[in-house]
């Protein structure tokens, strides 16, 4: 009787340090869950050494023109911002927090079926500056649109934090880089207003 008052308790003993262990491994696997970091939907190329900023990385725009940009761009108005902080654009935007400003859009050259190589974004008040967008989103009601199915990947991204401009009003024109180093200066018509 003994031996199996012993066995019975170490069974019990057992079976509560498997109770304790199956709650101490699901903690251990959420955390090192939680420790890796998701991949962002990034086409490829899309992040540079200047700095295509990715979801959650919202950077300062450039004072100085990109160097990437070196022609005079040629005007045109195959471009939209549609989206600014997960809001329909509209001809005037004010933006809240300044630190956070997520703009989402479109360019190509439409008539030629044509998706830039790069997207600036570029922010004018009483100076210019540049903020470089992640480009080759899916767009398909751009393909509709157009009626070309090479314009699949026209849209773009722009995670910008502006805490460092003065308030007032800012004009927004997107430059594109097209395959062939071409660059157009497209005007869609949107301006963000700061605190």
């Amino acid at each position: 009787m003994q031996v199996d008052s012993i066995v019975s308790s170490e069974n019990h003993s057992t079976m509560k340090n498997h109770a304790l262990l199956f709650p101490l491994l699901t903690l251990v696997v959420a955390l090192a869950a939680c420790s890796e970091k998701t991949p962002t939907n990034t086409p490829a190329g899309a992040a540079s050494a200047m700095g295509a900023a990715v979801e959650d990385d919202y950077r300062a725009p450039s004072p100085a023109r990109p160097t990437t940009l070196t022609a005079t761009p040629k005007p045109t108005s195959q471009c939209s911002i549609d989206m600014v902080n997960y809001t329909v654009a509209a001809p005037s935007n004010t933006i809240v927090d300044k630190t956070r400003l997520k703009l989402q859009g479109w360019a190509a050259d439409a008539t030629q079926g044509i998706v830039p190589r790069q997207v600036y974004v570029e922010i004018e008040g009483s100076q210019k500056m540049w903020a470089r967008a992640v480009i080759g989103i899916d767009r398909p009601d751009v393909v509709t649109h157009f009626n070309k199915p090479e314009l699949g990947k026209a849209g773009w991204s722009a995670f910008i934090n502006l805490s460092t401009l003065p308030a007032g009003k800012y004009t927004l024109h997107i430059v594109q880089i097209l395959p062939d180093n071409s660059e157009t200066l497209c005007n869609p018509q949107r301006t963000l207003t700061l605190p």
